[in-house]
């Protein structure tokens, strides 16, 4: 059953379809929602405010689906499966850096076909106009100035400012789809006050005080198994006061949207490893585990039931087919019951990357089939692991069947791997990647 939620292909006359509005909160994990609350409770300290009321709120609303999976763990890969219903095998961006080509069709150019103004506003360089992944878009506000140091990153209060423009000058004879990314829950986190320290021990006195050089040195104690866990928990709470200050702005844009129907979905591009990996125990790029591709999802609009809860699996590539109302590349309804494999792979190490074919078939990979995950690591010479997966917990498991099925449509996936030509970076590509903590293409 297809759940259209915004632009019928035949709305009534004179009569506008909904608004839609597109939020995607970058390195985002499931679980640094209170609705999911994993990582608020690790802190283990009673009487922290809540992280994110007014996600909760929007959730109230809507629909929220619980087990929301992106296909890998890096931001321009990601969002080009929002926007072209393909994975990575589909769509060809194998990691930040690799643009987005001209052929496929994208969510902004179907809805601009049906009469809305397209409008996006991003939050880093990481999406900006060269990439392509503004294709089919009226206006793309990638201005991001230098911030919090040599960043090419805006914070979320100016991202809700210029959204928050880019409604106002919107025509109101038109349908409006707005598209806002937040950067901030990207690390090094140092939110502004008084989210930085909202979360963290008062009686903290370490040295992790959530810059670019304090993360380094604490996945280097990490690796020599000298993480102290108050460290850790510091990182973690730090981590929650991005999150939280992003909320924030998220309920200032979603407090100036128009006074019109409006389908809003709000969704995380990938995740943050926080320490559940001893050796690459923060950041992200290189996991497949739900740590790094478990995500918010929240849809609410038209049609949609309140307080519906989605434990299915879903995925982040099947957003645009649920907002047209029919597939849109290999992408389906979030509300088709139908169960479908969710196929992963990291885009890291970057040195490990094969020199012909698919450059991400060395590394990590995983496909997700409720209730399991399987994970190979061919650089390695890791063979493969089953594991069962829920909400709270990723834990092994023996089963020889689902770990033979589950191994059977990775290999499968792989076959259908491209093969791409590694882009020419320009100079200002490049710096920008690497202020953003990315390697150069």
């Amino acid at each position: 059953m297809w759940l259209a939620l915004a632009a019928c292909s035949d709305p009534p006359a004179r009569e506008l379809p909904p608004d839609i509005v597109l939020v995607s909160l970058d390195t985002t994990r499931a679980d640094a929602l209170d609705d999911d609350g994993g990582l608020l409770h690790a802190l283990g300290r009673d009487g922290l405010p809540p992280v994110t009321p007014n996600l909760s709120a929007l959730a109230a609303r809507g629909a929220r689906f619980e087990m929301a999976l992106a296909h890998a763990p890096t931001t321009l890969s990601s969002h080009a499966a929002v926007f072209t219903g393909t994975d990575g095998h589909g769509h060809g961006v194998v990691r930040n850096g690799w643009p987005l080509g001209p052929a496929l069709p994208t969510l902004a150019a179907e809805m601009r076909a049906r009469g809305y103004a397209t409008s996006g506003v991003v939050g880093a360089s990481v999406l900006a106009r060269s990439t392509g992944i503004s294709r089919g878009f009226d206006r793309w506000d990638d201005e991001v100035r230098i911030d919090r140091g040599p960043r090419h990153e805006a914070p979320a209060a100016d991202v809700t400012d210029r959204a928050l423009r880019a409604v106002q000058r919107a025509d109101p004879s038109q349908p409006l789809l707005l598209f806002v990314h937040y950067f901030d829950a990207h690390a090094p986190y140092s939110a502004p006050e008084p989210y930085t320290r909202r979360y963290a021990d008062p009686a903290y006195s370490g040295f992790l005080d959530g810059s670019k050089a304090a993360m380094k040195e604490a996945i280097q104690r990490s690796r020599a198994d000298t993480l102290a866990p108050a460290d850790l928990d510091e990182a973690r709470a730090r981590y929650l006061g991005e999150v939280a200050y992003v909320d924030h702005e998220l309920g200032r844009l979603l407090a100036g949207l128009r006074a019109r129907p409006t389908t809003i979905v709000v969704f995380g591009d990938h995740g943050e490893t926080l320490g559940e990996d001893p050796l690459n125990p923060f950041g992200h790029g290189g996991d497949v585990e739900p740590w790094a591709l478990r995500v918010p999802l929240i849809v609410t609009g038209p049609g949609v039931e309140p307080g519906h809860v989605v434990s299915r699996q879903v995925r982040l590539q099947d957003i645009g087919a649920t907002l047209l109302g029919r597939p849109l590349g290999d992408g389906v309804s979030l509300f088709d019951t139908r169960a479908r494999p969710a196929f992963a792979e990291a885009s890291q190490p970057e040195e490990l990357a094969a020199s012909e074919g698919w450059p991400n078939l060395p590394f990590e990979r995983g496909v997700y089939q409720q209730p399991h995950l399987f994970t190979r690591f061919p650089a390695i010479d890791q063979p493969g692991q089953l594991y069962t997966v829920t909400r709270s917990a990723i834990q092994p498991v023996d089963d020889p069947a689902a770990r033979s099925a589950l191994a059977a449509l990775l290999d499968a996936w792989d076959a259908r791997a491209p093969g791409v030509t590694r882009p020419d970076a320009d100079a200002a590509t490049r710096e920008a990647l690497e202020a953003l903590g990315y390697a150069a293409p």
